[in-house]
């Protein structure tokens, strides 16, 4: 994965479950006023979230696809 970014705020406005893997989602998050990433979180079987994948520069009405 790309260096994680640190942003000040994160409001995550879609979630979408990979249904092949049952333990992978795809996420929407608004980060500022105006900019938007989408992230990849893995589930293990601990339970614990870990972020794999983001994508930068998406906007509000940018779809939520697996990537």
């Amino acid at each position: 994965m790309e260096e994680a970014h640190a942003f000040k705020e994160r409001k995550y406005l879609d979630l979408a479950k990979e249904l092949k893997k049952k333990d992978g989602y795809e996420a929407k998050a608004q980060v500022s006023d105006s900019e938007f990433i989408h992230l990849r979180i893995f589930k293990s079987l601990q339970m614990e979230a870990q972020f794999v994948e983001q994508q930068l520069g998406k906007s509000r009405e940018d779809a939520l696809e697996y990537f």
